[in-house]
């Protein structure tokens, strides 16, 4: 029998990792530049080839991407959320739509159960942000649309469901664009999500898993009638 003996990881790895691990903790927000080498090299206390190499696994991965001139930017949270986003790439919206049908009104269900005060209050936060930028910038409207169901997936307090739910969150920004408004002409505080906070602000699971999926069977049948 051959076994592999373990060894220890590298100095490199172990840096991405930390990287990866501050990223996801909010430490440094998606879309924004990472601190510059110089930061970085004091923080972790390793040189700038360590540094580097670090950068360049989490860029391999999909984690950061490297712009020549311009700096480094962060994509995604982690390399679960870049390995899923790869995955989504080449995957029918049709089917993406029908994943969250089956997963979004149970994980808002246990959102709504196991949501703080403080989470529900930071989830009115997102929600305004979002009504806000719906009203004067549709990309902000975009981004706020991601911040708002990425706290709900904070509030089930699953990290593995939460990550799932947020790597197919961050896969659907050119659907919503492309989508939205034809959803939206006729129902707009249901695609805005009013009703959908106030039952989660006074904790009624059952009744948010139900506007969620009726929402969802609403954007299925767009999608159907899309592609036939």
């Amino acid at each position: 029998m051959k076994i592999v003996k373990p060894k220890n990881k590298s100095l490199s790895l172990q840096v991405a990792e930390e990287l990866e691990k501050q990223i996801s903790l909010g430490s440094w927000k998606v879309g924004s530049k990472i601190p510059s080498e110089t930061e970085l090299m004091e923080l972790f206390g390793v040189s700038r080839n360590t540094l580097r190499e670090a950068i360049r696994y989490l860029a391999i991965i999909g984690v950061l991407d490297t712009r020549p001139g311009n700096g480094t930017y962060i994509i995604t949270e982690n390399v679960f959320n870049a390995s899923m986003k790869r995955r989504l790439e080449n995957e029918k919206l049709s089917h993406i739509l029908e994943t969250r049908m089956l997963l979004e009104p149970e994980i808002i269900n246990l959102a709504t159960m196991r949501g703080t005060d403080e989470d529900i209050n930071n989830l009115v936060i997102c929600h305004n942000n979002l009504l806000n930028s719906f009203e004067n910038y549709w990309t902000d409207y975009v981004e706020a649309d991601i911040k708002f169901h990425s706290q709900i997936a904070d509030m089930c307090k699953n990290p593995l469901l939460a990550d799932f739910y947020r790597a197919i969150t961050e896969a659907l920004p050119e659907y919503i664009h492309d989508n939205f408004l034809k959803l939206c002409n006729d129902n707009k505080d249901l695609y805005l999500h009013k009703e959908l906070v106030d039952l989660i602000k006074i904790r009624d699971g059952e009744k948010a898993k139900d506007i969620t999926s009726l929402m969802l069977s609403m954007e299925m049948k767009l999608i159907e009638k899309t592609l036939n």
